[in-house]
């Protein structure tokens, strides 16, 4: 399919900055709210930037990563602004370098509302992020929710796609560009296609071909005219062993142009869509595991917010890990001075389910001395995975 609206990825060219950058040294959590100010300087919940682009802006404009991980923490309310990403930040080694993240047990209370016609997210000529907890609502502007273009890669996982106004798309990955989905996602709203993939791009569901390992939700049977699934121009999708759940209305797919949709585990009429799928011009459907397989990397991811607080206040810890094991052993490791306790995973109200170890968020109680916090799990072979160490300073 043409998508003319990819046309406007080129008119957003990366910055090169001159001044001298701050050097990153550990994982930095900068803060979006509706309530905050560009003035500020995004380094807390109360000094929180409002825009998302002039957000982006800053931490690509000011900060060298060296290959720590930036966190975009994103209050809850509706947000008016857009964010389109540039080339790699300064320091980039992968999309986990750089996370925007709004709630990811209740992704509809960070909702992305832009106006007229500007997309939710964007990433051009290189650039990388992953994108968690966040609803998109494009009721109010005439554009794609998510655009991946020119070499760029987004991953996303936790998220919602709203309502869009056709003839738009949820996704438009093109122009060798690539999206990972590395977890559950929800759709509730209709559009042109969920999906749209061309010019040589990828789209990979992080299975490895494991049943059950990410689960769509689709609900109000949200209607694709052109498609659920639109492949085009060699493109390759790899959607193996996904459990959807729902109902669609339209055609399932369309593949053409030499494009690839490997369904491996999924019986071809259990694809979402109410039209049998079309393929035209040697495109293909597969439907046996082992395609285009890319092995399921543990993830494990675990924030504080706020992160400096006075003694006696309170934090929020948040945490999520993937593909670490079916019903899998996972607790927090909470280190306090120089003792420190551990906290089962149950405790801090995570849910188990098969590929998704734990999720969740949990207010701390108050805290008089700085606290660091692990989220650690034993993988598949009983070897200990951690994620990396995030401290609440108190002073």
């Amino acid at each position: 399919m043409k998508n003319l609206l990819i046309a406007l990825l080129i008119i957003f060219y990366p910055t090169f900055v001159t001044a001298e950058m701050t050097v990153l040294t550990n994982q930095t959590t900068f803060f979006v709210s509706p309530n905050g100010s560009d003035s500020n300087n995004g380094l807390t919940e109360n000094t929180s930037w409002k825009d998302l682009q002039f957000a982006y802006n800053q931490i690509q404009n000011n900060y060298d990563l060296r290959g720590q991980t930036v966190i975009l923490q994103l209050a809850e309310g509706i947000y008016n602004s857009s964010l389109q990403a540039t080339g790699l930040l300064r320091g980039q080694l992968s999309p986990g370098n750089f996370i925007i993240r709004g709630n990811i047990v209740y992704p509809e209370n960070v909702v992305i509302k832009p106006s007229g016609t500007f997309p939710s997210f964007t990433a051009a000529f290189g650039a990388m992020f992953h994108l968690e907890g966040v609803k998109m609502d494009h009721s109010n502007t005439s554009q794609d929710m998510i655009i991946v273009g020119q070499y760029s890669t987004i991953s996303i996982a936790f998220v919602e796609f709203g309502e869009n106004r056709n003839p738009y798309n949820h996704i438009t990955v093109a122009f060798l560009a690539n999206l990972i989905v590395t977890g559950d996602y929800k759709i509730s709203g209709s559009g042109q296609t969920h999906l749209d993939v061309a010019n040589q791009s990828t789209v990979y569901y992080n299975t490895n071909g494991i049943a059950d390992l990410i689960k769509v939700t689709i609900v109000n049977s949200p209607s694709f005219f052109a498609g659920f699934f639109y492949i085009a121009s060699t493109a390759s999708v790899n959607a193996q062993a996904i459990n959807w759940l729902g109902f669609v209305l339209g055609p399932q797919y369309v593949i053409e142009g030499n494009s690839i949709l490997d369904i491996g585990g999924t019986l071809a009429e259990n694809f979402p869509g109410t039209v049998l799928g079309v393929l035209r011009t040697n495109g293909q459907l597969l439907n046996n595991p082992g395609n285009f397989v890319m092995p399921a990397a543990s993830e494990l991811f675990i924030s504080a917010s706020p992160i400096i607080i006075k003694p006696g206040e309170k934090t929020t810890i948040t945490w999520r890990a993937n593909n670490i094991t079916p019903n899998p052993s996972c607790w927090i490791n909470q280190n306090v001075g120089n003792g420190g306790y551990f906290t089962d995973a149950p405790d801090l109200d995570t849910t188990f389910r098969s590929g998704i170890t734990s999720r969740g968020q949990k207010v701390s109680e108050p805290l008089y001395q700085s606290t660091t916090y692990i989220l650690r799990c034993l993988d598949i072979f009983g070897a200990n995975v951690a994620s990396a160490p995030i401290t609440v300073v108190v002073q």
